[in-house]
């Protein structure tokens, strides 16, 4: 596993939100969709600023994940470990890459977002495909605000 000093602030705020997304729905895991949740709710991060740019919000999203992964009765929601799902562990990984791609040494929201679109097979790129963001657009935005960002 990768170290978790290497993500920045706004990533390391990602996945305490996408920790909170799983507990509040009464989820035993950490999915994807989870991830895309706290990634639109952190809202100052690059990946936040991206999916703004492409229409993504959470009342588009949180309908969609709640419709294929139902919030759990509130009886159900104890106090309990969450673990992160193998995909959220390739996410992570693709992350760690798309940073390395881009020179950096920490892990930004950006790259949260990259990993979740290049994964491709999880709830959270199912949702953003299903709100007309695919891969290839949400690349497009990334890298424009990347270079914002550098200017």
């Amino acid at each position: 596993m990768y170290p978790f000093e290497r993500f920045t602030a706004h990533a390391k705020k990602v996945l305490t939100l996408a920790q909170d997304e799983a507990f509040n729905l009464g989820h035993g895991h950490i999915g994807t969709e989870h991830l895309l949740l706290g990634l639109v709710r952190e809202e100052e991060g690059l990946g936040a600023r991206a999916l703004a740019a492409v229409g993504v919000t959470i009342t588009a999203i949180r309908p969609l994940v709640e419709g294929v992964v139902p919030p759990a009765p509130g009886e159900e929601r104890l106090r309990r470990q969450i673990i992160p799902t193998t995909r959220v562990k390739t996410v992570i990984d693709l992350a760690f890459q798309a940073a390395e791609r881009d020179g950096q040494q920490s892990v930004g929201t950006d790259h949260l977002l990259l990993g979740v679109v290049a994964e491709g097979e999880g709830l959270g790129a199912v949702v953003l495909r299903n709100l007309g963001a695919d891969e290839a657009s949400i690349r497009s935005v990334v890298d424009r605000l990347q270079q914002g960002d550098r200017e």
